[in-house]
């Protein structure tokens, strides 16, 4: 291999020093430290040749697998930024997305080769390349040299997209302040904090950003063990076989995994964590309980969105004084309660939670100055969007979601995406969409329509409504009703909805 390690990439050392060894673990089977290097490094070169113009991004839509993890950290080495993409997506979300983010190739895996290319038919600009065996881009990336670009090359900005109020995805730049070379995007790799622990578990899909985590973490040389779609037996195999010591995770993974027989939880050695961060959606206190019995005091939580990062984190010790919360600010952030009218409130006093970003960047909507601006009270100054209080010593527990936002098994759902898709089919009248609890995913989706016609069915609505949005997105029932109840000013009434579901519920 022409690779230089004193110039790139830890990988790489990897790759000279410890070719034989084990970097990438996937279903089908393992990638070396050799292999891995190779196709990094080659797939990189193949990224610089064909990269359309400073600015222009490759988006990557693919499964948990090797080929994804790769041309994600070969895009990092070309300096190309990348647009990660939610492979439930319909084409033309996708294409909003290709459009909206200003792409020039969109990478797609051979299960998603068919999606990919309607999605470019929509974004006649944007250049295919297809990871399918005898496909053109294949065969270019053989081709290329295995010597890696140098790392002082410009660095583009990535963008992660997240649902808005609108219906439609709003783009954000992650991280948030962007490196303005490979050589800084790699600095920052260097500093995450399972660098140096060991092997790392993808638990949940590349395209959310803590799992994404996994790119950099391969790029500094660190083992990544990858299981496809999150399944809690193979999570816990791949625990045990690959001596895992770090991994992000989701509340709802952690119920799943409690759900197993305690036999086979009992069959798995998982004395290897050493960190295992969790996010998406605050943890139930009785969950959280359970896994650090089991998992033992190595489980750190986060707060945070994709357009802000991490706004504030708690460890285990933490967390056992102070149960339930999400913990303390972290740096540069400074968190503060305010009520409607913006006036701080009283500690334990819940409020609107809003951040404090002393460099005054704050968060920014691509292409969306009015959710941008919405988003603010002041420069730097802003909320996601939740509700909650904080104790004493300053540390946030979260209770409810403004805007009604569902967070299902750690994604984000908005009603309005599913209200939207509902009213489209022809003789749906009103539609509202509220979340209800779930105990595997935190929350569910559930939709009531009224109609203009009575032969119309729940089941027609939801296989039309399927075929608009990804499936995440879809209701998991729907009730056709009189009248959807709304105040004068024309919005749902969402506290309503819910009391008629509990109400529905305690009387089945």
């Amino acid at each position: 291999m022409g690779l230089v390690s004193a110039d790139i990439a830890p990988m790489f050392t990897q790759a000279l020093e410890h070719p034989d060894d084990v970097a990438i673990v996937e279903p089908s089977g393992t990638w070396t430290w050799a292999e891995a290097g190779e196709a990094v490094a080659r797939t990189a070169n193949a990224l610089v040749n064909v990269h359309l113009g400073v600015g222009g991004r490759v988006a990557v839509i693919g499964e948990n697998a090797a080929s994804t993890l790769i041309v994600s950290a070969a895009a990092v080495l070309a300096g190309v930024g990348t647009i990660l993409v939610n492979q439930y997506l319909t084409p033309a979300e996708i294409a909003h997305m290709l459009v909206d983010g200003n792409a020039g190739l969109l990478w797609a895996d051979e299960s998603h080769a068919t999606v990919a290319e309607i999605a470019v038919e929509k974004a006649p600009d944007v250049r295919l390349l297809q990871a399918t065996a005898g496909d053109e881009w294949v065969k270019y990336v053989a081709e290329a040299p295995t010597t890696a670009p140098s790392i002082d090359r410009p660095m583009d900005t990535d963008l992660g997209y997240t649902s808005g109020t609108s219906g439609r995805p709003k783009g954000v730049i992650v991280p948030r302040e962007p490196a303005r070379t490979v050589r800084e995007r790699l600095e920052l790799a260097e500093r995450h904090h399972s660098v140096g622990l060991g092997p790392h578990l993808v638990a949940g899909p590349l395209y959310h950003g803590g799992p994404h985590a996994a790119v950099g973490l391969l790029l500094m040389g660190t083992p990544v063990v990858l299981i496809g779609r999150f399944d809690a037996l193979r999570a816990l195999d791949a625990i045990n076989r690959h001596r895992i010591a770090t991994s992000v995770m989701v509340p709802t993974h952690f119920a799943r995994m409690l759900q197993l027989d305690k036999d086979d939880r009992s069959r798995f050695d998982v004395t290897s964590l050493r960190l295992v961060v969790h996010t998406g959606s605050p943890c139930p206190e009785v969950v959280k309980r359970a896994m650090l019995e089991w998992f033992g005091p190595i489980l750190r939580e986060t707060y945070g969105g994709i357009e802000s990062g991490v706004i504030a984190g708690i460890d285990t010790a933490e967390w056992l004084g102070h149960p339930g919360s999400t913990g303390r600010a972290v740096s540069p952030y400074e968190l503060m309660i305010l009520d409607e009218s913006h006036t701080e409130c009283d500690i334990g006093e819940d409020g609107l939670v809003f951040v404090r970003d002393p460099t005054g960047v704050g968060i920014t909507y691509r292409n969306d100055p009015e959710k941008t601006a919405a988003a603010h009270i002041a420069p730097g100054v802003f909320t996601l969007g939740d509700y909650g209080h904080l104790d004493s010593e300053g540390y946030l527990y979260l209770t409810t979601r403004r805007d009604d936002l569902v967070l299902s098994g750690g994604v984000n759902v908005y009603p309005a995406e599913a209200e939207a898709a509902l009213l489209e089919y022809p003789a749906v009248t009103d539609s509202a969409c509220i979340g209800v609890p779930d105990d595997d995913l935190g929350e569910h989706l559930i939709g009531v329509v009224t109609v203009s016609d009575s032969s119309v069915s729940a089941n027609d609505i939801l296989s039309f409504c399927r075929m608009q949005i990804a499936q995440h997105k879809v209701p998991r029932e729907l009730h056709i009703v009189a009248t959807i109840p709304r105040n004068a000013m024309g919005k749902v009434e969402r506290n309503l909805l819910r009391n008629e579901y509990a109400a529905r519920v305690a009387s089945n």
